[in-house]
């Protein structure tokens, strides 16, 4: 259950104004949720055998023991990833910026975001746009979130914009990885 938390505290009865942004008090949206979406074992399963098939397939032909080594140790860690319970992490949503656990993403370090929100295929996801060169995409499972307040709550911080998926995040997807 998320938890709002308004800033209308003592602070603003004595007059302290300095958590006033554009004339409106500003709002803190917390809750917990999985780190990341839990893989669908069987797909995962399917997966990982495709993988190693392959593998077993190069290594009869260019008997070459590294690749196929790789192909296996990819499937066996596709598989020990999806039978894990993924960790439970406290988000949170306030004027200074997003906290994902122990991470804090500044909203001058936010590009743009995009709530994914499609029950018919379960999708319901916050897609932040982050300047970095590196994984410039965060993607957070909004589970039981109410996907209208969260945008609510982002829109006077950061700039809305749709995260169009890329044909592998589509294939990952597929598989429910």
């Amino acid at each position: 259950m998320p938890e709002i938390i308004d800033l209308d505290g003592e602070e603003q009865q004595k007059g302290d104004d300095r958590f006033k942004r554009g004339g409106f008090t500003p709002r803190i949206y917390s809750w917990q949720g999985p780190k990341y979406r839990k893989p669908h074992f069987k797909r995962v399963l399917i997966f990982a055998g495709i993988v190693a098939a392959i593998g077993l397939v190069y290594l009869l032909w260019a008997r070459d023991w590294v690749t196929a080594l790789l192909f296996f140790l990819i499937s066996v860690t596709a598989v020990y990833h999806a039978r894990r319970e993924p960790p439970i992490v406290t988000y949170k949503i306030d004027p200074v910026g997003i906290t994902l656990g122990d991470t804090i993403h500044p909203h001058s370090e936010i590009k743009s975001f995009w709530i994914g929100y499609q029950p018919l295929y379960n999708i319901k996801e916050l897609s932040l746009y982050l300047n970095k060169r590196f994984r410039p995409y965060t993607v957070i499972p909004l589970e039981d979130q109410d996907p209208v307040n969260l945008r609510q709550m982002l829109l006077p911080y950061i700039a809305e914009e749709k995260h169009e998926e890329n044909f592998g995040d589509n294939i990952l997807r597929v598989f429910g990885l």
